[in-house]
């Protein structure tokens, strides 16, 4: 037959052009093209795939996971930003690109160490440096606060002022 109506069942050889309809049960082929939209309705499974390419936007609504780690994120045409981890350290990796890596964030950025602050950066304001999660350096609008002992090797006071090597050798100043 070169046309049918109704339920196909059994098994086709050959090409199936111009059907529409409901399968049910697996469907199985070599190749297949679609010219229009195609809905599915669960799980798509790719296995054995190494390249999926996709012109446009891909949404995964439930998140992305490499589980393994040899796996990279790249972003950029010549690969200038990768995120990846190599089985012990993990990575932002800008060394590929021309510019700067920046993050850019509408609230306070914070760098943290096991939920320990290291650095923390005040959305219009202060920036803050700690050692152990407390807090010893501070910029302020006028310079900066050291909080504890400021240990200098050299110290320039200000324009024109002789810089000077300061040795203590007693116990209080």
């Amino acid at each position: 037959a070169t046309t049918f109506v109704g339920g196909l069942t059994g098994n086709v050889t050959g090409n199936i052009s111009g059907a529409t309809g409901t399968f049910t049960g697996d469907l199985v082929g070599v190749a297949a093209s679609f010219s229009g939209n195609v809905t599915v309705g669960g799980t798509l499974t790719y296995e054995d795939v190494t390249n999926v390419d996709s012109t446009g936007i891909v949404t995964a609504k439930g998140g992305v996971r490499i589980p393994n780690d040899t796996g990279t994120i790249t972003m950029g045409t010549g690969s200038d930003l990768q995120l990846y981890h190599d089985g012990s350290n993990s990575y932002i990796n800008n060394t590929f690109a021309t510019g700067d890596l920046i993050i850019d964030s509408a609230q306070n950025f914070y760098i943290k160490h096991s939920g320990e602050k290291q650095i923390q950066a005040v959305n219009d304001g202060t920036v803050i440096l700690y050692y152990d999660n407390t807090e010893k350096f501070r910029t302020t609008t006028s310079g900066a606060t050291i909080t504890g002992a400021g240990i200098c090797t050299s110290l320039a006071v200000g324009p024109g002022i002789v810089q000077e090597d300061y040795h203590s050798y007693g116990t209080a100043l």
